[in-house]
């Protein structure tokens, strides 16, 4: 929480200027690892925010698909909030995604050459595993 639970232009810029960008991906043994800012997912109600959810969200779609031309056998993505605990349609809380946004970043894992397989969060501070077919 490094932003604050309702992140800002300032929080956003501050993290950035410490730590680095946001979002981003790297290549380790032939996985592409993705990794990007749920905070503004769970939370975009400060001014200026949702730019930021929308301009994220073009990004990690073409990410995504891009992948489909990398050198990579696997896709990881990882992410602070969790999109879900313990079943993709759950209720919004303080530890998931809301539904709509959890959809639509979802959404783009899907039909893409080489989806993700695996989601790694941090949030919750504890284990869950949840495995889906």
């Amino acid at each position: 929480h490094d932003l604050g639970n309702a992140p800002t232009l300032a929080t956003l810029a501050r993290y950035e200027e410490l730590w680095g960008a946001d979002k981003g991906w790297f290549d380790v043994d032939g996985v592409r690892f993705v990794y990007f800012n749920t905070q503004i997912l769970q939370n975009a109600s400060m001014p200026g925010v949702q730019a930021r959810v929308q301009a994220q969200a073009t990004w990690l779609n073409e990410t995504l698909r891009s992948t489909a031309a990398a050198d990579v056998e696997g896709v990881v993505l990882l992410a602070h909030i969790p999109p879900f605990i313990g079943h993709h349609a759950e209720p919004f809380g303080w530890a998931n995604w809301p539904p709509a946004v959890r959809q639509e970043v979802l959404g783009m894992t899907q039909g893409v050459a080489k989806a993700p397989r695996v989601v790694v969060c941090g949030h919750f501070h504890g284990n869950v595993e949840r495995v889906e077919s």
